[in-house]
């Protein structure tokens, strides 16, 4: 009887992923890719694609009415080969907060892009500076990659 106990016992917190932390601030990413390795404990798998560059600005649309847009494009790779690269997803921050998410359509090639005018998510062009972009690409077998982080910028 004992033994069957012991068999049936959870696993000791420990020993799974979810319990795995470290601080946001040591992974060293703002403003950048991180490393494959992040560091973060957030098992990024080795097949995960890898954002190699973004950038995140707004600028003024004049054609018809004017209004403000922001741009978000990136260049990503897939250990497996771009034709396995998917779509993404874009979080948006200000002061440390996410308040607004989108998605990333990305081509065969590799550029994943979004663009969206500055009420759709209240993300304003005159506070460009205090927004901060996480950009996350996904491959078909649904592997996610670490976040790239850019700060916004207006032109």
């Amino acid at each position: 009887m004992l033994l069957l106990l012991l068999a049936c016992t959870p696993a000791p917190s420990g020993d799974t992923d979810s319990s795995v932390t470290s601080s946001d601030s040591d992974d060293g990413s703002s403003d950048s890719a991180p490393d494959s390795d992040t560091g973060s404990g957030e098992g990024i798998h080795p097949d995960a694609p890898v954002v190699r560059t973004c950038d995140a600005w707004c600028y003024l649309h004049e054609t018809g009415d004017q209004n403000y847009i922001w741009k978000v494009e990136c260049a990503a790779d897939d250990p497996q080969g771009l034709d396995t690269i998917g779509n993404g997803r874009l979080e948006i921050q200000q002061n440390q907060q996410t308040f607004a998410t989108d998605l990333v359509a990305c081509d065969g090639a590799g550029f994943c892009s979004t663009q969206f005018g500055e009420p759709t998510h209240d993300v304003w062009c005159d506070q460009a500076p205090s927004y901060t972009f996480l950009v996350y690409i996904s491959d078909v077998d649904e592997h996610e990659s670490a976040p790239y982080v850019v700060k916004g910028r207006a032109e």
